[in-house]
């Protein structure tokens, strides 16, 4: 059957004139689809938008162009009984071209015997931004903590390390160091004893003396802030450590 007469076909299932379900009336209040928070588009073939809500103008507007040949592919093996989706699906900004105004989820169905297909889209812009933000800060926070300190670490209620920002601290491995205890681990003494890894009140900077994995002993500051829960119970520690020279250095 030829794509014309496809269409013709998907246009008199969904035509209220000719006594069956409107396209429309899927998405409309009471449809099947009424709750549905995204994008719904009803296409034929060739990209023929049979009916479509409010929100899938902008895919709409791309069936109709040969921007996303993606989104032709997705289409047309729909309309051969195949499921497609695409993830994301980047839809430009008109004013600058450029791939950044909105970004959806979109999965494809089949549709009426290989008359239609049925697109819908979830809209992902907000979730790739806030990613996006995220990533950044953490690069961002990532920058400053190896400008101001060798590494950041940060230690449970029990002392023991949960977090270590390098991959390798004084000679360990980060992993072999995550879990262990970090004042029996790292630490060979401290001014005044105090233990950096449980402290309850912020300290800092203390100078330490620190174990390296050779055996050596460094000099260095740590830094130590606690964190409590909302009742005021002590959830860990985090800090930053700065090594400052080899201890038989002078």
């Amino acid at each position: 059957m030829a794509g014309s007469d496809v269409n013709q076909r998907a246009y008199e299932i969904f035509d209220p004139a000719a006594g069956s379900d409107d396209g429309s009336g899927l998405f409309s209040p009471g449809g099947p689809f009424e709750g549905f928070p995204g994008a719904l588009v009803l296409a034929g073939h060739n990209g023929i938008v049979l009916s479509a809500n409010a929100m899938a103008d902008p895919i709409c507007a791309l069936l109709r162009s040969d921007s996303h040949p993606e989104l032709r592919d997705g289409l047309r093996s729909a309309l051969a009984g195949a499921t497609a989706q695409i993830h994301p699906l980047l839809l430009p900004d008109s004013a600058s071209g450029q791939e950044i105004a909105r970004a959806y989820d979109l999965v494809i169905l089949p549709w009426v015997e290989g008359t239609a297909a049925l697109l819908l889209g979830r809209d992902i812009t907000l979730e790739r931004t806030l990613r996006a933000s995220l990533v950044e800060a953490h690069d961002r926070f990532k920058s400053l903590v190896e400008l101001a300190a060798d590494f950041a670490w940060e230690c449970g209620s029990d002392g023991c390390f949960s977090y270590l920002s390098k991959e390798r601290i004084l000679g360990f491995s980060a992993i072999d160091l995550l879990g262990t205890v970090a004042s029996e681990t790292l630490l060979a003494g401290t001014s005044g004893g105090l233990n950096p890894f449980v402290t309850e009140v912020p300290c800092g900077p203390l100078r330490c003396q620190l174990r390296r994995q050779n055996g050596d002993v460094v000099i260095g500051d740590v830094l130590a802030e606690p964190f409590f829960d909302r009742n005021g119970k002590l959830l860990g520690v985090r800090g930053l450590c700065r090594c400052l020279r080899v201890a038989n250095d002078g």
